[in-house]
């Protein structure tokens, strides 16, 4: 038998908003938020987009969270890809690594 000892689970929450678009959302453990920021940017540059893109900017704004208590945020914005486009690539590409 073991005492229970609660410890605050640390995550980044991703949230991806189009002007337009219903927003969805991703929750990153094991990371950082500025290491967050520069996989997710490696990962959307890594498509190739054109940056003459016509249209609204895709956001992703990203939040610490520990223990259920809000932190910094920061946020990114691209053209190109819609919002379920960016959840699917983030997803499959994260589950992978």
């Amino acid at each position: 038998m073991k005492i229970y000892k609660h410890t605050p689970l640390n995550l980044i929450r991703v949230n991806i908003n189009k002007r337009g678009e219903e927003a969805m959302y991703l929750n990153l453990i094991e990371a950082t938020l500025d290491g967050a920021i520069e996989a997710v940017k490696d990962i959307i540059t890594s498509q190739n987009l054109n940056p003459f893109q016509e249209g609204c900017s895709t956001r992703l704004d990203f939040r610490e969270c520990v223990g259920g208590i809000n932190g910094q945020s920061k946020s990114i914005s691209f053209k190109g890809l819609s919002v379920k486009e960016t959840y699917v690539l983030l997803n499959n590409v994260i589950k992978n690594i």
